[in-house]
């Protein structure tokens, strides 16, 4: 079967994954209450599905771009990754192929982002509008499948209870 042709099982089925040693990882090396951590795990799980049941494109090719707001997410996805077998398990049962983690805005120069010319005076506000474009894209999908709540969750509470910053100051020596 052909990547294009995989269909990730149900949301509510990946949702109901759980893993101790991921949670137990993630709480050794971020000072987060367990059922913190067990909130973000559950959120790990369904950026995944929203990864694994959207393709970029070139009306979204920010689809799997892993926003700055996110980022709580993506050290959880980090923990997840490292429990390699539990991970690869994972994805092949939820998702009939391995979700790479791909750093950066993946999928958008192959559908003819241009960041070329993001530095030039001249060219800021049409990069900035190129770019308010592509969002717009991926935060409407995100919306639409995943609904309001979702989206204010990734969006607006995890990028004020946990901002870079933040992180980085709950990290365990």
């Amino acid at each position: 079967m052909t990547e294009a042709m995989m269909v990730p099982r149900p949301l509510d089925e990946v949702l109901a994954y759980r893993n101790d040693r991921v949670i137990d990882s993630f709480t050794s090396k971020l000072d987060v209450q367990r059922v913190e951590a067990e909130r973000i795990f559950t959120e790990t799980l369904r950026w995944l599905w929203y990864v694994a049941s959207t393709k970029p494109s070139k009306e979204n090719p920010e689809a799997h771009g892993m926003d700055a707001p996110m980022f709580i997410i993506d050290e959880m996805w980090h923990v997840f990754i490292l429990v390699t077998r539990d991970y690869a398990a994972f994805c092949e049962k939820m998702f009939g192929r391995f979700i790479h983690h791909d750093p950066g805005s993946a999928g958008a120069e192959a559908h003819g982002a241009d960041y070329s010319d993001t530095d030039s005076p001249d060219h800021i506000e049409e990069a900035l509008r190129r770019t308010t474009e592509r969002k717009r894209a991926k935060y409407t999908d995100i919306y639409e499948k995943l609904g309001e709540d979702v989206f204010i969750t990734w969006y607006k509470v995890f990028p004020q209870a946990y901002p870079v910053s933040a992180i980085h100051r709950l990290r365990k020596r």
